[in-house]
């Protein structure tokens, strides 16, 4: 039995801490070096009722609790919430090491998707995985002079199996958003969904929600977030036929400029690179792809198709943004042969959920969050340059 105290979450089987991330809402796995004194974001202060549950709080100024909400299924994150949620905590056939499950009697625990430093605490089915079992290891020492520092944001660097030849710089519509707030939840779910390791069908997540509700925000964001796994990050305009037309005509168009850019200067091989990728007879003299013949959309996209289905070229990400026509855009007209890559679809319908192999909802921010945009919102409007424009 664990008494009320501060504590550090170390995994059994990754010996990785739960730490608090920088956003102050979701929960990741970090580290701290051996016989270091942990930080803050790493600490927490467990509370232990008659009950013989416990509540799990951070120890920053008006700390939040560890929690998942309403919505607790399989691989759903854990996050840090103003509303107290409490767990159980059992003992496994180890001594000391134990399973943290939700008092409501629901046979979810907290584990790891991977091990890397990073990976989301979720909800977990498999209570005998070392990857889904703590240890507490009580922290004695006076915490009121313990540092915070900047942790390691959840996903950031995970490691990839990336092939050089493959990985290729496209652009994406937007620059980041500096006033993306929350939704540590909705990006967690993202990363479980595409990566837990299933291997029948390629893993595709659809994010749908009502118009303005933020969905292509969030998928942005994610890419950003994880643009650095990813060999590629393809965004593809899908409000319309003409829009994915024209949008895989410009990947393919940033694709030869990257092999063209792989050349010597003094003698680039365009007929070379222009046979590899399959469009010989759209190339011309300059390297320039030469549009406006019929079906020359319909061959680009193909050879698109082709090129994200070769062997060796496993790791890229396929966002459709806004894909809300499903009658006259059929997706499978779009996407490459084999389970290889991921998928990410924003849409407004709900039918839209059949098209992934994991869906979630999108709805409106939450309170804390909304605040904390406007809060944002007013900072960035009160910059010296936005304050001296104005007289």
């Amino acid at each position: 039995m664990l008494e009320t105290g501060v504590y550090e979450i170390v995994n059994a089987g990754r010996r990785n801490h739960v730490v608090l991330t920088d956003d102050h809402c979701g929960l990741a796995t970090g580290s701290v070096p051996e016989g270091e004194v942990p930080h803050r974001n790493a600490l927490w202060k467990l509370t232990r009722f008659a009950n013989g549950s416990y509540t799990i709080q951070t120890i920053q100024t008006h700390g939040k609790y560890a929690g998942c909400g309403p919505r607790r299924n399989k691989d759903c994150a854990v996050i840090a919430q103003p509303t107290a949620e409490h767990w159980n905590f059992t003992e496994t056939r180890v001594k000391q090491q134990f399973t943290i499950h939700h008092f409501d009697g629901q046979m979810l625990f907290w584990g790891m998707v991977e091990s890397a430093i990073g990976s989301p605490v979720t909800l977990r089915v498999t209570p005998t995985d070392p990857n889904n079992q703590w240890l507490f290891r009580k922290h004695e020492a006076d915490i009121s002079d313990s540092a915070v520092i900047r942790s390691t944001p959840p996903f950031e660097a995970l490691p990839s199996v990336k092939n050089e030849e493959f990985c290729v710089p496209f652009p994406l519509p937007f620059n980041a958003n500096a006033l993306f707030t929350g939704r540590t939840k909705e990006l967690a779910e993202m990363y479980v969904a595409l990566h837990s390791n299933s291997t029948d069908h390629r893993p595709a997540v659809v994010l749908h929600g009502l118009g303005g509700i933020g969905k292509s925000q969030i998928a942005l964001q994610y890419a950003y977030m994880h643009k650095d796994r990813y060999s590629s990050v393809i965004w593809i305009k899908a409000a319309s036929k003409a829009d994915v037309n024209s949008s895989f005509i410009e990947v393919m168009q940033h694709l030869l400029a990257h092999e063209i850019g792989k050349c010597p200067k003094d003698s680039p091989a365009y007929s070379e690179i222009a046979c590899r990728l399959g469009i010989s007879q759209y190339v011309d003299n300059q390297g320039c792809l030469m549009l406006g013949s019929a079906g020359t959309a319909d061959h680009l996209i193909e050879c698109v198709k082709m090129w994200l289905a070769k062997e060796k070229n496993t790791n890229w990400l396929l966002i459709l943004d806004n894909l809300d026509d499903l009658e006259s855009v059929d997706l499978r007209q779009y996407l490459p042969l084999g389970l290889s890559g991921y998928i990410i679809i924003t849409s407004r319908h709900l039918e839209s959920a059949f098209l992934g192999t994991d869906s979630i909802e999108i709805e409106a921010l939450d309170e804390d969050a909304a605040l904390s945009l406007l809060i944002k919102g007013i900072a960035r409007y009160k910059t010296p340059s936005n304050e001296d424009s104005e007289l």
